[in-house]
This record gives structure tokens, sequence and C-alpha cells, in this order.
């Protein structure tokens, strides 16, 4: 009987994980580029090139650790966008079974198997975990940082505080956000036999260590000049402390609405609510409330102190709800497990929402409900890649002669969208510039030579002393979003 319970759980595992490879490696190839995965692909194709600029990521004040695995995975995988975005399906994996763990240890082997599914299914983590972003790789490193947080805790065992300081480490080396796994290190006491002589004292000095590893990885980014940019950057989104006293209650109250709304929207009501479910259940009240303070923390601190926020901020903070969900979810199954119409009703309420934008997700990405600020970068704005496809077709024709393409940007989508491209391709030089001018294109001509210089422009007029004819219009789909122009330029003014 044991044998075949083993069985079953190994071939359900594999199922898992089976389905979770199918499932993003199609959104890999179907969702378009996104602005930020077009910049740091970019950056990672420097890396590998040159691991002198092993720090580029920097000069944005972005930290380099999912740079450096993209530069790996471009050794391995030719296509750089699919180089990227392996590097966020399997951070992702690790932590979809980085949840089953957390949720064997705390609740049992069910729940644990459960809070996976949940996971494959929940389309904030399928959007993310097939994308080339830092945030899929921020939340494995989170659940690993509690997960040996929650041993250390138990065991009082050092290279569990050592494992954790580790992972915050890597952490602090992918985002600034992973300073949650040290800051909420107290929350670890809940799991602290008292009653032992000096296991408090332990757990006080382990943490002093965990935070001191931590420390000391991230004090590798200090072997670069623009280090200090990392504070800088984070300044434009989140707030000092006496930005929040100046504040309003409304600034707060309207991030509430807008983070609920998030959370709420990528999860489901249904899910969302079940989460508070659990805690109607008197047992295991001590880990329940564990997790979901690592989820309303982080959340509480973004309400005070988030000023440019996105919904990709939150992916660390969302985990907690599926475990307790799972939690809730195990429990009302094992009280009704005789009457299956009622079960039945129950999964088909509670999954039809985030069945449906899996779907979406995998079939027909423009018709899946998003947050508007999501289509707007995803499908409806300037940071959207529909269209890039078409850009390529198209220089894909000259990249045998010598051309020189001109973005109007300096950055993002257009810049080095194209340059990912054709960064190994010498015939093919990119430049961008927030303002084109006659001066800029009558130097290019003359260092570069070039057979044929193109203009592609999406939001800047052409100026009028510079000579064009436009080849090509790429209409891209969405309210918002501005046509791509490709012009052939004079070569010399």
């Amino acid at each position: 009987m044991e044998k075949s319970k083993r069985a079953a759980f190994y071939f359900l595992g594999a199922i898992l994980v089976i389905s979770y490879f199918a499932s993003r490696i199609r959104v890999i190839t179907t969702f378009p580029l996104f602005f930020d995965e077009a910049i740091y692909i970019h950056w990672a194709q420097i890396v590998a090139q040159d691991w002198t600029w092993r720090f580029v990521s920097l000069t944005d004040g972005k930290q380099p650790l999912f740079i450096w695995l993209v530069s790996l995975s471009l050794r391995i995988i030719q296509d750089p966008v699919i180089a990227g975005r392996m590097v966020s399906i399997l951070s992702g994996l690790a932590g979809m079974i980085g949840l089953f763990l957390l949720g064997k240890k705390l609740f049992g082997k069910k729940t644990g198997i459960l809070a996976s599914f949940l996971y494959l299914l929940c389309p904030f983590y399928l959007l993310y975990d097939s994308l080339a972003l830092m945030d899929g790789l921020l939340s494995a490193l989170f659940i690993y940082a509690v997960l040996f947080t929650i041993r250390f805790a138990k065991s009082m065992r050092i290279k569990d505080a050592v494992i954790v300081g580790v992972f915050a480490g890597f952490g602090l080396l992918t985002k600034s956000s992973a300073m949650f796994a040290i800051a909420l290190l107290p929350l670890g006491l809940i799991f602290v036999k008292i009653y032992k002589a000096g296991n408090t004292n332990k757990y006080f000095l382990g943490s002093i260590l965990a935070l001191s590893i931590a420390k000391i990885i991230e004090s590798i980014l200090r072997f670069s000049v623009y280090f200090k940019i990392i504070a800088e950057k984070n300044s434009l989104f989140v707030k000092s402390f006496p930005e929040v006293l100046q504040g309003s209650i409304s600034a707060i109250i309207s991030n509430v609405i807008l983070m609920g709304g998030w959370i709420a929207g990528y999860l489901g009501i249904s899910l969302f609510l079940l989460a508070f479910v659990s805690f109607l259940y008197r047992e295991k009240q001590r880990e329940k409330l564990f997790i979901l303070f690592y989820a309303l923390i982080p959340i509480c601190y973004m309400v005070l102190f988030g000023k440019q926020m996105y919904p990709r901020h939150f992916l660390f903070m969302v985990w907690p709800f599926l475990l307790l969900a799972s939690y809730a979810l195990v429990t009302i199954c094992g009280k009704i497990k005789r009457n299956g119409l009622l079960a039945f009703t129950i999964g088909v309420v509670l999954f039809f929402y985030p069945v449906k934008n899996i779907y979406f997700l995998l079939t027909s990405p423009m018709n899946t409900f998003l947050p508007q600020i999501e289509r707007w970068q995803f499908f409806e704005g300037e940071p959207s890649g529909i269209g890039i496809t078409e850009l390529y077709r198209f220089f894909d024709k000259h990249k045998n002669k010598k051309i020189v393409v001109i973005t109007d940007k300096p950055i993002g989508i257009l810049y080095d969208g194209i340059a990912i491209r054709y960064l190994h391709n010498p015939n093919v030089y990119i430049y961008g510039a927030d303002q084109i001018t006659g001066d800029i294109v009558r130097e290019l001509s003359a260092e570069k030579k070039p057979d044929e210089i193109f203009l592609v422009t999406s939001w800047q007029e052409v100026p009028g002393n510079i000579s064009v004819h436009l080849l090509k219009e790429i209409k891209r789909e969405g309210k918002t979003n501005k046509n791509w122009r490709i012009y052939s330029l004079e070569s010399t003014l």
C-alpha cells in the first residue's frame, strides 16, 4: 500500500512538472517581447560577450544576478528571447517545488501538492514565470529563504541559518525587495521552543548570522562604482519617511484599492477569500499566521511607502495566499469527502476564473483579463513589443549589407529589441537618440560608411532637414499604441 501511494505521488509530481513546462513554454513562444525584457536580455548579451561589463545593469540601478544567469543561458540557447525567458521558467519551477516543500513542512503533503497545483494554475505566476524579468527569480529565492527560516527555528542548526542568509543574499543580488526575507526573520520565533534554555538567544544569533551573510553577498555589488545608483533607483518606487509623513490618507487608500485589485484580479476573489477562510479552522493557527504575515507585512509596507508600483512588484507576496487557500481547501474536502457533488461545485467556483485566464493566456493573450496597467505594458502602450517580429523580418532582408539603424529612443523596446537580434552581426549598427538630427545622420554616415541608413520612429517626428523615404509602417494593436515607421535616409547630407 505504501509503495502504491509513493508511486502515485511521484506520478502526480511528474504530471505537475510536465504541465508546468508545457504551459510556460507555450507562453514564451507567443507572448510579445516586453520593454524591460529587451533591456535585460541586451545587458546579458553584453555580459556574455565581455565579463568586464558584469555590472552593466547597475548603471540603471538594477541588481545583476538575473542578468548573469541569462548570460549563462545564452551560451546554451541561441535565441536570446528564449534564453532569457528560460531562466524565468526554471526559477518558477524551483518556486513551485519550494512551495510544495513549504506546504508539506507546515501543513502536510496534501496541502503542499495542492499549493503547487494552484501555483501552476495561477495566471500571475504563469505570466511572470514566462517573461525575462527578475521577479520570478526573486519569488523563488524568497520562498526558499522562508522554508529554511522555519527549519532553523525548529532545528536550531546553524547551517540552516547560513542557508537563509545565502538565499536572502542571492535575493539582494536580484532585487532590493529581498530584504524582507531578513527583516521578517523575527516571525520565526513562533516556532522556537522557548522552554528549551537558550533557544531564543540562539535564534537571535542565527538571525544576525543570516543577515551578515546576506549583506556580505550583497557587498559584491560594491565593487562597482555604480552601486549607489541602486538607492537612487529605489527612491523612484518607494517613498522616504518624510515623504510618507507629508503624504495624504487618500494616497494610502488609492494604494490599497490598486493593490487589492491587482492581487484579487490575478488570483480571483474566491481563492483570495479562501486564504482567510483557513483561519476558521482552529488547527495550525501559528503556522497560518506565520505565512499570512509574509504577505501582509510587505503589502502594508507598500501601501504606506509605495510610490510608483506595478503588479509584478507583488509577485513575491502572493504565494502565501495560495498556501493558505490550499490548506483551507484540503480541510474542507476532508470534511465533505462523502459529498462529491458539493466538492465538485466548490472546485468549479474556485478554479473557473484562474482556468479561464490561463486558457486565454495560452491561446489568445490579447483577450486575457489583465489589470489595465498590464494591458498597457504588454499590448496597448509604448513598452509593448507587438510588431517587433515585423521589424525583424524587414531588417533580416538587409542584414547582409552594411547598415545603420537609428531608433528614436536610446533604450527600450525599439533600441534594445533590435539590438538583441543583431548584436553579433557586424554589418548592423544600432544607434538610439532622444532627439534625431541631421548632424547625427552625417556623423554616423562618415564614421560607419554604411550601404544604407534606416530610421525607426515610435514617437518622434522626422526633422525637416533630413531627407527620408517611408518604407514601411507597422500597425500595432491596442488603443494607445503608436505605429512604428521605417524610413530610408540619405547617407550623406
